[in-house]
């Protein structure tokens, strides 16, 4: 018998929490679940059974995402994709895929995005990485800024009350997602989820003000303290950090670098156009690993390249291949530049063309679509429109997807 797919009822939450804890591995909490149910999107899950037994598992949260120029776009947060060990290689993921990207087209939302646990996985269903990421580790032996802060009536101030915590950093964070793409709305289903990870009772929160009380930034990190034979040897890691402007970003970077008993900084994730290596005196002191970032699908494609603004004027044919979601497919007339966009469909020869992986992969504006076509994903059918469509799609400040979900 074909197994069955189909979002789950409100009585089905725990076997479906239980199927994708064993799919990826992890006993199933009890505690953390009934913490966190209430998170789950009944209505945007799927799940397959094998007679009674949930063996696969797909959800989303719905949000909105911060797209180039400032717009932002209905978006699918993609997470809990898992199958059973004991259900694997029948082909239970890729249905799985399928019936969730039909869902989104049906609903009407743009833009699908994840966090791939396995990278080869979700190209094959339309989807490319679409920012990248820095890790950093600072050796805070005699760290020093560049430059300071030129505002010396900034301070700093530790904040306790969870409800507090959350307002600030809402707002501090919606007033960053106005500038910089790729910044998902964090939204309540979002805080039910992963309230923890970023403001468990284990972890301190700073802000920066100014002298009138204008909040500026704001900080959430954690102290691991060790002690070594010549003293302490404690690791302070940032879990979430926004700066609206770079005086601010100096008095927090300042403060952080500053800490007592503490001889290494870290933060997991970083934008590639980050401003610390130029904050510290000696940028030797920074280690960077850069990795892969968010992966992005989208689900109406006019919709989302006429919702975006363009670096510089864009006036280009496209021949876009998407065999999952036709709708998708064919040639498409993009024209438009800094004050918005275009995207209609046309019978013109085409100048580019590509598939919708590779135009996901360049539509938050970092990479550029130079790269992939460097590797061979882009065909020029027009001397010159590689180069047109490529510094078009390039934006600044860089794509950058903070929000783990």
């Amino acid at each position: 018998m074909e197994p069955v797919i189909r979002p789950i009822d409100e009585t089905e939450l725990e076997a479906f929490a239980r199927a994708a804890s064993t799919g990826f591995g992890s006993r199933f909490d009890a505690e953390q679940f009934e913490r966190q149910k209430a998170g789950i999107e009944v209505r945007r899950t799927l799940a397959t059974f094998d007679g009674d037994v949930i063996v696969g598992t797909a959800e989303a949260m719905a949000t909105t995402m911060s797209v180039p120029g400032g717009a932002d776009l209905g978006t699918n947060a993609v997470k809990g994709i898992a199958v059973l060990p004991t259900h694997r290689r029948r082909g239970i993921l890729t249905r799985l895929m399928e019936r969730q990207l039909s869902d989104m087209a049906e609903r009407g939302e743009p833009l699908a995005i994840l966090w791939a646990t396995e990278a080869p996985i979700y190209g094959r269903f339309g989807y490319g990485m679409a920012t990248y990421r820095l890790a950093v580790e600072i050796d805070k032996a005699d760290t020093a800024l560049a430059v300071e802060p030129a505002d010396k009536d900034l301070r700093i101030r530790l904040v306790e009350d969870f409800v507090h915590r959350r307002f600030i950093s809402n707002g501090l964070y919606e007033d960053k997602r106005l500038v910089v793409p790729g910044m998902m709305r964090r939204k309540e289903a979002f805080w039910i989820r992963r309230r923890d990870d970023l403001m468990g009772d284990d972890a301190f929160f700073v802000v920066v003000e100014d002298g009138a009380g204008r909040l500026r930034a704001y900080a959430t990190y954690r102290i691991d303290r060790s002690w070594g034979a010549s003293g302490p040897e404690g690791h302070l890691s940032v879990a979430d950090a926004i700066s609206l402007d770079s005086d601010a970003e100096r008095a927090l970077w300042q403060f952080l670098l500053n800490i007592d008993l503490v001889t290494k900084v870290s933060a997991w994730h970083r934008p590639v156009d980050d401003p610390l290596p130029y904050l510290l005196h000696n940028p030797r002191q920074l280690r960077r690993t850069l990795g892969e970032g968010l992966w992005l699908r989208i689900i109406d494609l006019p919709a989302a390249l006429s919702a975006r603004s363009y670096m510089t004027e864009i006036d280009v044919t496209l021949n876009v291949t998407d065999s999952l979601l036709p709708a998708n497919s064919g040639t498409w007339h993009l024209q438009g530049g800094p004050s918005g966009a275009t995207c209609t469909p046309t019978a013109e020869e085409a100048d580019l063309e590509l598939d919708t992986s590779t135009l996901a992969s360049a539509f938050l504006g970092h990479p550029s679509l130079g790269s992939p076509a460097a590797a061979g994903l882009v065909v020029e059918h027009r001397a010159g429109a590689l180069r047109q469509a490529t510094a078009a799609f390039c934006w600044s400040p860089a794509p950058w997807a903070v929000t783990w979900f």
